[in-house]
C-alpha cells in the first residue's frame, strides 16, 4: 500500500486539479493522509467534501497546531504505516502513471538491495501559475544533468530531487531522524532533510522522465515564481538574497557534520560551474 501524504495550507484556488489527479491514477492501491495547518480559506471544507466522496482520502484531525509545512510532512511521515511514501505539494498536477511508474522503479531497486533504503526522484514539467508549461522538464531548465548532481556533494548543494518527486520505502522511513532542534533557525527542508539521510544509508535512483506538473506562483512555500526567471542577470539582481540562502544552507550542513565550511563552498562552486556548462556537455 502506497500511503501519499499532503501537507495544505489555504490551498483553495488549486487544490481540487490536484486531488482530481490523485483519484484519477492509474494504481489504485493507495491512501492520501492529509493534514491541514490552519487554513483560513475553503481547503479544509474542499478535503472534507472529498473525503465523503472517496474513502481513500482521510483528514488528520489533532491538537498540534500551525506546525509549517516541514514540520507537517515529517510528522505525516512519521506516524502513517504504509509499504511506499510519497509527497504531494497542494498546488501540482499529478501525471496519471506517476505512482504506476514509480512504484515500479522502486520495487525493480527493492529485487536487487532486499531490505535497503531506498528512494526514487522524478522530474517533472516547469509550470507557470496556470499550469503553461515554461519547460517540459524541471532539471533542464535549471541545468542540471541529474546523473552528474546524484552525489552527496551534489544534493547537500544542489537538492534537484524535491518531495513531491519522491517515492521512498518503509525501509528509508525508518532511517530518518527528526532534524535537530539545534540547528540554525533555517532548518532544512523536509525534502532535503529526507533526501541526504537516504542517501547516507541507503540508495538514491532516479526516474528520468516528469511525473507532475510543478506549478510556479508567488505562494509556493518554496520554489516559487522566481525559479521561472533562471537568467543569470536575474540571479546577480538577487544576488544578496542568494548568498544570504546559501550561507544558512552551509551552517545547516555543518551543524550536521558536512564540515569544513569551505567544503560546501567548494563544491558549490564545482556544481556551479557544471550547470554553466550544462547546455553545452548536451550537445
Amino acid at each position: 500500500m502506497i500511503a501519499i501524504l499532503l501537507a495544505t495550507y489555504n490551498g483553495a484556488k488549486f487544490i481540487k486539479r490536484q486531488l482530481d489527479s490523485v483519484i484519477n491514477q492509474s494504481h489504485k492501491d493507495w491512501q492520501l493522509y492529509i493534514r491541514d495547518d490552519g487554513s483560513k480559506d475553503k481547503t479544509v471544507e474542499i478535503i472534507q467534501d472529498y473525503a465523503l466522496l472517496n474513502n481513500r482520502i482521510h483528514l488528520i484531525n489533532d491538537n498540534l497546531g500551525n506546525l509549517g509545512c516541514r514540520n507537517q510532512f515529517l510528522h505525516l511521515l512519521r506516524i502513517i504505516d504504509a509499504d511506499y511514501y510519497m509527497f504531494c505539494d497542494q498546488d501540482d498536477v499529478w501525471l496519471v502513471d506517476k505512482i504506476e511508474k514509480s512504484l515500479t522503479r522502486i520495487q525493480e531497486l527493492e529485487k536487487r538491495n532486499p531490505n535497503k533504503p531506498i528512494l526514487v526522484g522524478s522530474d517533472c514539467h516547469m509550470c507557470g501559475p496556470n499550469l503553461e508549461v515554461i519547460n517540459q522538464s524541471c532539471w533542464d531548465h535549471l541545468r542540471i544533468d541529474p546523473k552528474k548532481f546524484l552525489t552527496y556533494n551534489g544534493i547537500c548543494v544542489y537538492p534537484f530531487i524535491t518531495g513531491a518527486s519522491m517515492i521512498l520505502n518503509r525501509a528509508a522511513r525508518d532511517i530518518i531522524p527528526p532534524i535537530p532542534a539545534g540547528l540554525p533557525k533555517n532548518r532544512p527542508m523536509y525534502d532535503w532533510w529526507v533526501l541526504i539521510q537516504v542517501y547516507k544509508h541507503g540508495i538514491v535512483d532516479l526516474l528520468e522522465e516528469p511525473t507532475r506538473y510543478y506549478r510556479q506562483h508567488n505562494n509556493n512555500v518554496s520554489g516559487g515564481i522566481e525559479k521561472l526567471n533562471n537568467s543569470y542577470w536575474h540571479k546577480l539582481r538577487h544576488i544578496k538574497k542568494i548568498i544570504e540562502a546559501n550561507k544558512t544552507r552551509a551552517k545547516v550542513l555543518t551543524a550536521i557534520g558536512y564540515r569544513p565550511m569551505i567544503k560546501y563552498w567548494f563544491f558549490k562552486a564545482v556544481y556551479l560551474c557544471k550547470m554553466m556548462n550544462y547546455k553545452h556537455s548536451k550537445k
